[in-house]
């Protein structure tokens, strides 16, 4: 099973009207969809070593290279602010100063928020 997959799977858990959730769910979003462009680019980079019009010399596959480089570290930085922002929380949480609102969801949003990283 794909990353994306499980964690739009894991998203399903936190369906809800609640704020938190909400924004959590948004955020998981955005990091599924930043990690699923940067592995577009990394197919297309497959498929297209394999034709013979493009080899290792190929400037279109190299431009390709380039994309997949800044996809991979824009999903990168998007995925290590959600991994900070969720794990501070649930941290927070943890220690007692949030309240046991969210304790429920700690070890859902923490292994969430490893997987992604």
């Amino acid at each position: 099973m794909s990353i994306d997959r499980r964690l739009r799977n894991c998203a399903t858990f936190f369906r809800s009207n609640d704020a938190g959730h909400v924004r959590f769910v948004k955020s998981l979003g955005t990091v599924t969809d930043a990690i699923g462009e940067w592995h577009d680019w990394e197919e297309l980079i497959a498929i297209s070593t394999k034709l013979p019009s493009h080899g290792p010399s190929c400037r279109l596959l190299h431009e390709f290279r380039v994309i997949s480089s800044r996809r991979y570290e824009s999903a990168l930085s998007i995925t290590n602010k959600m991994r900070k922002d969720y794990l501070k929380s649930a941290n927070l949480n943890a220690r007692g100063s949030g309240g046991d609102k969210d304790k429920a969801g700690q070890p859902v949003i923490k292994a969430v928020s490893t997987t992604a990283a």
